[in-house]
């Protein structure tokens, strides 16, 4: 008796440890790898991935006066269709650099690291979200209050490569970000971000 009973657990066990290693084999919500901004959008789960579907692009720029810099250093995804199907998003690292010479190379080198950020409204150094919903307008984080708001960067890699152009020096930035996007001609309507998380590519401009 003893040994049907035992014989019976050991096959219950078998067929139990089967069905986890199915179920792991089709993981409706596999790692997300690559460049990606994945985000809570008024309770609606968005995940922007670069492949198919989505590309990704740097969005870098700055401004220049006679005793500072403003530089922007971002990474966006939008869709290879038309922007009225599928969302677009970019996260940026605005940083007001005082200084008589403006370098890119150098701001770059300095601007990233593990921590909490604060949000920028274009005249402070910060963090700008965008975010557009289809067919909807562009939405941006420095168009009202960031009270409450959070954005953290966990991992920072950097990446060094060389090719027929040189040594490239570029940065890999994980983390996760809370926020209200406002529309710009009407801030009145905005859309709350939460438990954002994102993996973006980073290169400095000169």
């Amino acid at each position: 008796m003893k040994r049907i009973l035992f014989s019976i657990l050991a096959f219950a066990l078998f067929a139990c440890n089967g069905d986890d290693d199915n179920n792991s084999g089709n993981n409706p919500n596999p790692p997300l790898t690559g460049n990606y901004i994945s985000v809570t959008a008024d309770g609606s789960q968005t995940t922007l991935q670069e492949g198919t579907t989505y590309q990704y692009s740097i969005s870098n720029g700055g401004l220049f006066g006679e005793d500072y810099c403003i530089y922007s250093f971002g990474g966006g995804l939008s869709s290879f269709q038309a922007s009225s199907t599928n969302h677009q998003a970019t996260i940026s690292f605005d940083n007001h650099y005082v200084t008589s010479e403006c370098n890119a190379t150098e701001v770059f080198a300095t601007l990233f690291e593990t921590g909490e950020f604060t949000y920028g409204n274009g005249n402070n150094q910060g963090i700008v979200v965008y975010y557009a919903e289809p067919g909807s307008d562009h939405f941006t984080s420095e168009s009202g209050s960031q009270t409450g708001s959070t954005f953290e960067v966990t991992e920072v890699t950097p990446i060094t490569t060389t090719d027929i152009f040189g040594t490239q020096v570029s940065v890999r930035v994980n983390g996760n970000f809370s926020c209200t996007v406002y529309n710009p001609e009407n801030p009145a309507e905005n859309i709350t971000l939460e438990n954002g998380v994102f993996s973006i590519v980073l290169f400095p401009t000169d």
